[in-house]
């Protein structure tokens, strides 16, 4: 599933970079076991570590929304 990002504030330690304030990034819906914790939980406490790995900076703070959802 697609989950936008936005509202994105990055910790940049003063320096200049482009960095999105939003963007869209593709989820695995099966949070993995070892977690227990459910999709939303997940996104909450691992869309820093998402955002952060997919654009190389450190994340203070975000919302997200579900932008997307495929059923079978």
């Amino acid at each position: 599933m697609n989950v936008r990002f936005f509202d994105i504030e990055w910790e940049t330690d003063g320096e200049e970079v482009d960095l999105p304030t939003e963007c869209v990034l593709e989820v695995d819906e099966e949070v993995p076991e070892s977690m227990d914790m459910d999709l939303a939980t997940f996104l909450n406490e691992e869309g820093a570590n998402l955002l952060s790995d997919a654009f190389g900076w450190l994340v203070q703070g975000f919302r997200w929304e579900v932008a997307d959802h495929e059923t079978d």
